[in-house]
């Protein structure tokens, strides 16, 4: 009984460990250990939005630390649903989904959210590395934007890692099409320092539940 009772303290103590350290970053990932920093490269946390089913996860925004860009970036990290995503973005899986994003866009502009969809080359960003994301870029116009005939990019970004889908949608004006994208290098970089952290083993939560079982045996031992 007193090992139960001892289990259900670790976890609800754990809870309040990974609140009282989580003032460094902007976002902690409990059940990944992913941290997000204030800032990726220039970049500024503003907000995360966690999805009421756990299976859509959350998404966090970055934009510009001049109010004065149009500039923005999504980051949402989700399972979808899917039992097994693998690592990188070779695998149909990761592919699919893909597909599956740029029907929703496709779907969004027969609603009148978009205008003009123009998809673009697709790639893979960066040329080498560990994680290499799928890369998609679109132009498009928002009706409902302050200027409605104004064109704007937006870079989808797509991979798989530690069992989920991690999707960044990133959208600027046009006219800034050569200086975003030399900015948009050091900002994707930033993130995948990011994403190499991702530990489920070594989350924060496991690591506090395992050290309280250590303590806790101990302390039943030295009591003979």
């Amino acid at each position: 009984m007193q090992w139960v009772f001892a289990m259900v303290m670790v976890v609800f103590l754990s809870g309040i460990f990974v609140m009282a350290k989580s003032g460094s970053y902007a976002y902690r990932d409990t059940q990944t250990g992913l941290l997000f920093p204030d800032r990726l490269d220039e970049r500024v946390f503003v907000s995360v939005d966690t999805y009421e089913l756990p299976s859509a996860g959350y998404r966090l925004l970055y934009t510009d630390a001049d109010p004065s860009r149009e500039w923005k970036a999504n980051i949402y990290v989700y399972q979808g649903g899917v039992d097994t995503i693998p690592d990188g973005h070779q695998d149909r899986t990761v592919k699919d989904e893909m597909i599956m994003v740029i029907d929703s866009i496709r779907k969004a502009e027969s609603l009148d959210m978009y205008r003009n969809v123009s998809l673009e080359d697709a790639a893979v960003f960066p040329d080498q590395g560990t994680i290499r994301f799928l890369r998609q870029g679109l132009t498009m116009e928002f009706p409902a934007g302050p200027v409605p005939a104004a064109r704007y990019v937006s870079e989808l970004f797509l991979v798989g890692y530690c069992q989920r889908f991690v999707k960044v949608r990133i959208t600027y004006r046009q006219s800034e099409f050569s200086a975003e994208t030399a900015r948009i290098e050091p900002f994707m970089r930033s993130l995948i320092d990011v994403l190499v952290s991702c530990d489920p083993l070594n989350s924060p939560v496991n690591r506090y539940i395992l050290g309280a079982i250590k303590r806790f045996r101990r302390t039943r031992t030295l009591d003979g």
